[in-house]
Formats: C-alpha cells, sequence, structure tokens
C-alpha cells in the first residue's frame, strides 16, 4: 500500500476510468422508481446502503489482495488470494461466486435498461412504441426489444476492452448531467450539497 502511486500520478486518472467500470450499477437504482412501492421513500435509502455496502466490500477486497499478493500481478487476483488462504476449493468457489454475480448484474441490467427509453419516449424524443406497455405483463416490451438487440449488437462487434471504456464513457456522462443537475435544484437552505455537487462535477470532468 505505500507508496501510493507507485508509477506517478499520470496513469491514475487512466486506471480509475477503467477501474470505474467495477463501481457502476448504484445509479440504476432510480431507473426504474415508477415501478416501486413509495419510491421517494425507498430509493434514498436503497441508493445510501448500496453505495455504502459496496464501498466498504470493495475497500476490504482491496485490502486483502494488496496485502496478500503484495506488488505481484495476477490476472485471477481474488481466486488466487482464496486459493493461497484457504486452499485450491477456495478458488474454485470464488471463481463460481464471480460467474453468479456476473449473472445478477445481466439480469439488474436487463430490468434497468429499458427504462432509459421509456421516459424519453413519453416526452416525444423517441418514438412512442418505446414508451407502450405489453398488454398482459405491463411491460415495455419494445423497449425491452431495442434495449436487448443493442447490447446483442455490441457483445458481437466490439471487443471486450471497448465495451468496458464505452460503459464507463456513458455512467460519466450521466454523472456529469446528474452533477451539473444538482447545482441548479439543490433544495434552498443546502450549504453541503453544492460543494459536494462541483466536487462530482470536477472529478467527473478529469476522468472523462
Amino acid at each position: 500500500l505505500v507508496p501510493f502511486a507507485p508509477h506517478g500520478w499520470g496513469p491514475l486518472g487512466s486506471a480509475t476510468f477503467v477501474w470505474l467500470f467495477a463501481l457502476q450499477g448504484f445509479e440504476a437504482i432510480g431507473v426504474p422508481a415508477s415501478e416501486l412501492n413509495e419510491p421517494r421513500r425507498n430509493v434514498p435509502k436503497a441508493l445510501f446502503f448500496a453505495l455504502l455496502t459496496a464501498a466498504l466490500l470493495y475497500a476490504l477486497i482491496q485490502l486483502v489482495v494488496a496485502t496478500t499478493l503484495g506488488g505481484r500481478q495476477s490476472a485471477h487476483a481474488l481466486p488466487d488470494v482464496a486459493e493461497r488462504l484457504a486452499g485450491p476449493l477456495a478458488g474454485r468457489l470464488v471463481a463460481l461466486g464471480a460467474v453468479v454475480s456476473i449473472l445478477g448484474v445481466n439480469a439488474g441490467m436487463a430490468l434497468v435498461s429499458p427504462y432509459y427509453l421509456v421516459p424519453l419516449a413519453e416526452d416525444g424524443l423517441l418514438p412512442a412504441a418505446f414508451a407502450s406497455r405489453h398488454r398482459r405483463f405491463q411491460s415495455p416490451s419494445w423497449a425491452i426489444v431495442a434495449t436487448t438487440a443493442l447490447a446483442c449488437a455490441a457483445v458481437a462487434l466490439l471487443p471486450l476492452e471497448r465495451l468496458v471504456r464505452l460503459s464507463s464513457i456513458a455512467v460519466l456522462l450521466q454523472y456529469l448531467a446528474s452533477t451539473a443537475a444538482a447545482l441548479k435544484l439543490r433544495r434552498p437552505g443546502a450549504r453541503l450539497a453544492p460543494a459536494l455537487a462541483l466536487l462530482g462535477l470536477v472529478a467527473t470532468l478529469y476522468l472523462l
């Protein structure tokens, strides 16, 4: 852990940009808010606890990996650490857990992604069909078809590294718009919120 940036501060921004892919997801909590019970009360709570849990979990994992592997690089860091600490079976279980986690992320994104198109269609920025609902299930069926087709085309045509970078850019653009909106739409009397929003805006611009 010491020194903090052994290769200098120059590569830190590029590494953070790629690493941002692992931290994505919390911004999607509010996207399907119209489908939730009491979204004004539940969405802020879910967002806070998701961020807190993920931050603590990632910090603990990084601490264990850094102290176990030291400066050695590994293409499969978590399974290697688990195998070193608890044997080969632990390494296989961690690898299996990663596969299950990926399936969970895919399921979550399949739920959330169509709801990015629905409000745009309702506001007339996309064809109205994307806001239409299935007669039986009341799900945005055409939006689901569109996002599924786009995802399949991206996976088929682009390499993994390009997909990761495009995903990070898309999320950073959301952060940029959100932090800018927070500066404009802050509650009267809020003192800390503008400073945090400005800090987020500067950090997002730096990563872009």
